[in-house]
């Protein structure tokens, strides 16, 4: 594997805001490659082994298999448990103080190099097989954006995916099934208005942590990406220093086929010709109750991105 800097190109941002779609989009450009969330390709992928964006179990799925054995030797080289166990150590909000620190203590410290050089190994194996010179990762957590910023070697670029609080509040409501479990019927989880919109703030200001540069951090509302996808895209692109050819995008529409995402929203498994639109359904759906509440939880945060307080219905 080539030694030059691996640049990845992070969608940071809170679940349910809409990261799926601009995974699929960035998965189209170029020179680039789409893994979706690859936080979980080792409890999701490889433990449970739910489907590969194309359609197969990911340990099956030629392109991981490669990656893999690119990476480690091979699908049965790898102990899915125990990195899922060293993840488990050195990710959550509550350890992103310890990963900006100057000073941390020996037993994490240890746990992060070895994260770290396991997600070395994985991400540049990824640019071996896709032959791709950008990676997108779209796990959208901002302690693991800065697991990947620690990478010797790693060109991190972060487009932060900014939805308003009251819209992702309303999806966390919505019953949605998985399709990625073949077996059975597993279903989204659900959170109540008031959790969703405190972890939407926790993870809009941890994020802003990552901001090392102008030149490496952008933010993309929603609402931009879905109403002028292509004007949108690329000016936030082009903040962090990224040419992309979005020529595929001129008429707002994607054609979606078989993609290698680990993990996403449902979207990754539809086929065929898609517009590009917003998803407005809880300007209408949202309780007043749940509209108040993320409203008094959020408001500074809605107001520093720009979105109106009392938004139309």
């Amino acid at each position: 594997m080539t030694s030059a800097p691996l640049r990845v190109l992070y969608v940071g941002s809170w679940s349910r805001s809409g990261s799926t779609l601009l995974d699929l989009i960035l998965g189209q450009v170029p020179g680039f490659v789409s893994v979706g969330e690859l936080r979980f390709l080792w409890e999701r992928g490889l433990v449970e082994r739910q489907l590969c964006g194309c359609g197969v179990p990911v340990p099956e799925c030629p392109f991981w298999r490669d990656v893999l054995r690119e990476a480690f030797g091979g699908v049965d080289a790898v102990d899915p448990g125990a990195t899922l166990a060293l993840l488990e150590r050195v990710d959550g909000l509550a350890r992103l103080p310890w990963l900006v620190a100057p000073w941390r203590p020996p037993a994490l410290d240890s746990d992060l190099r070895a994260f770290r050089e396991v997600l070395g190994r994985l991400y540049r194996a990824v640019r071996a097989v896709s032959g791709a010179s950008v990676v997108v990762d779209s796990s959208k957590y901002a302690v693991y954006g800065q697991l990947l910023a620690g990478v010797p070697g790693f060109d991190l670029r972060v487009l932060h995916l900014v939805r308003d609080s009251r819209a992702v509040a309303y999806s966390w409501t919505r019953r949605t099934r998985m399709p990625e479990v073949p077996a059975g019927e597993r279903y989204m989880p659900v959170l109540p208005a008031w959790r969703s919109a405190a972890f939407w703030a926790l993870e809009d200001v941890a994020l802003h942590l990552l901001l090392r540069s102008p030149l490496h951090y952008q933010v993309l509302r929603y609402d931009a990406l879905t109403t002028r996808p292509r004007a949108a895209l690329s000016a936030a692109l082009q903040r962090i220093g990224i040419a992309a050819d979005l020529e595929f995008l001129q008429d707002a529409r994607l054609t979606l086929g078989p993609n290698h995402t680990v993990a996403g929203n449902p979207l990754r498994f539809r086929r065929g010709d898609t517009p590009i639109a917003p998803d407005v359904e809880w300007q209408t759906r949202l309780s007043p109750g749940d509209r108040r509440i993320v409203t008094a939880i959020t408001w500074p945060l809605l107001i520093r991105h720009g979105f109106p307080l009392r938004p139309g219905r």
